[in-house]
């Protein structure tokens, strides 16, 4: 029982993809080729032949949409990569943890600031600023390791998204580390005293 298949072409963008599918096949069938050759899942493909939407009825057959060999279909939307999607993930959950110690940052320059305004006795002072280099310095740290994480990370030319987040991500941390230091020093001389 031999069966007929059609040789069509799959246009994304400028991107041409020769595929071959059976004769008999469904609308459903040449997404599930899409997701194969394109990388882009049923849920966010958009097929286009002739000038007509056809993945809007996968289980009609291509026969009847018209689509025989040499015909070509237009392929629109996003390509999923699921390298990118990890590092997106790491790189959200990362964010948040360097949200957390800015948080943290914020609450020690405000402790910082009573302390030299005078809502602490003399007696305290000394200890409470020991208490807040431990916790800067813990905080750093954090930061540091976040970094070294991000510096691991292998994200080819093709993770735009990805790389862009990370570039943002490394600037803010390098920023909070300066701003880290500077609130460091200001505790050590208070210490010194």
């Amino acid at each position: 029982n031999l069966q007929i298949s059609m040789k069509i072409t799959l246009t994304v963008g400028a991107t041409r993809h020769p595929v071959e599918i059976p004769e008999d096949a469904t609308v459903k069938d040449l997404m599930q080729t899409v997701v194969e050759k394109c990388k882009i899942t049923p849920e966010n493909q958009k097929l286009i032949h002739r000038g007509v939407t056809i993945s809007s009825d996968p289980e009609k057959l291509l026969t009847s949409c018209d689509v025989k060999s040499r015909s070509r279909v237009m392929v629109i939307g996003k390509r999923y990569d699921d390298g990118e999607d990890v590092a997106l993930h790491n790189l959200e959950m990362i964010e948040k943890d360097v949200r957390s110690v800015m948080r943290t940052f914020d609450e020690l320059h405000e402790q910082i600031d009573s302390i030299m305004k005078g809502f602490l006795d003399e007696e305290h002072k000394n200890k409470a600023f020991k208490q807040i280099k431990k916790k800067l310095l813990t905080s750093s740290h954090l930061l540091m390791q976040s970094l070294e994480t991000m510096d691991q990370m292998v994200l080819g030319p093709e993770f735009s998204n990805a790389r862009r987040i990370r570039k943002t991500m490394v600037d803010k941390i390098q920023s909070a580390l300066t701003s880290c230091d500077k609130l460091v020093a200001m505790v050590d001389k208070f210490i010194a005293v």
